[in-house]
Formats: C-alpha cells, sequence, structure tokens
C-alpha cells in the first residue's frame, strides 16, 4: 500500500540460464512460475548477502495469469524480473498493462539487452506471459529486442528488487 521510491535491477545477468517453467506453459503466469518460486526462495535465503536481504522491501507485481488478455493478478515479491511494458514502455507480444514503463529504459540510447558476467550478450526472461499462445512468456533478446519464447527454454535472469 506504500510507494517504494528505488528499483534496482541487477546490471548482468545471472551466473547460470534458468527456465520460466519446468514445463512449457505460462498457465498461472509469473505467480506460479518456477522462476519466482526459485528467486523469491532458494535464491533469495542462500545467495544475497544478509546486509542487502535486509532493506529488500517487497513489492506487489501485476501480471497476466496466462496469455488470456483479461485476467491480472497481484504477486509479492522481493525479487522479480520486470514485466514487457516495465522494459519497453508498451505491449509487443505480452497481455499489456503489466506496470509502468521504468524511467532508465525511456532514456535515449539505452540498452535494453544484458550481458552475463563474461561480457557476452544474454537473453533475458521478463515476467510477461506470451499473449495468444499458452506456452511462452516475453523475454528480452541479446541484441536488446523485444521477443518470447516458450516457457521450459533456459535463458538468462536479471532480476529487479526495491528498498
Amino acid at each position: 500500500g506504500s510507494l517504494v521510491h528505488i528499483t534496482f535491477e541487477t546490471v548482468e545477468t545471472l551466473d547460470g540460464d534458468i527456465p520460466m517453467n519446468e514445463k512449457p506453459t505460462n498457465e498461472g503466469g509469473w505467480d506460479a512460475s518456477y522462476l519466482r518460486a526459485k528467486l523469491n526462495g532458494n535464491f533469495f535465503e542462500k545467495q544475497l548477502p544478509t546486509d542487502l536481504k535486509a532493506v529488500i522491501k517487497p513489492v506487489v507485481k501485476i501480471t497476466a495469469k496466462s496469455s488470456k488478455k483479461e485476467v491480472r493478478v497481484p504477486s509479492v515479491d522481493k525479487l522479480f524480473v520486470l514485466s514487457e511494458q516495465e522494459v519497453f514502455g508498451r505491449k509487443i507480444y505480452s497481455c499489456g498493462y503489466e506496470g509502468k514503463w521504468y524511467e532508465w529504459y525511456k532514456r535515449e540510447n539505452t540498452p535494453y539487452g544484458k550481458c552475463k558476467q563474461n561480457g557476452e550478450r544474454d537473453w533475458r526472461w521478463e515476467r510477461s506471459p506470451r499473449s495468444g499462445a499458452t506456452d511462452g512468456f516475453c523475454r528480452v533478446y541479446g541484441n536488446g529486442d523485444a521477443d518470447c519464447y516458450t516457457a521450459s527454454g533456459s535463458f538468462g535472469v536479471s532480476f529487479g528488487f526495491c528498498v
């Protein structure tokens, strides 16, 4: 119910690629996804430093429940991946209405793409289910273009959090 003033997003993707779901489905959306459970469970508890965990505030993220455009659900997350709309400012492959365009990505010549820790360009997941398809989620292509892919594919993860 309160405004979170600062959102951070990792500059690089995580060291290993992770699927959005273990099966090729977007049913349940981000809220029911394997990636969400992994980030907010074992990864949060065992991989983040204690001092960082202490200042991260849970936030409500609104995301489509599936490829059907009319149903959105709130998720309370400590760690999250951005939606297509938060990165690109509009609906391209997603159902839309999943947050506001982040100021960082509104800037001219801002790279939407990310790199792995070795500097290699990386594809990365967005939490938006692909509109009109039951098997995929949106992602950012290595060159920064909008894209989508089957949920069981393993790709980079650039997570966000709020303090």
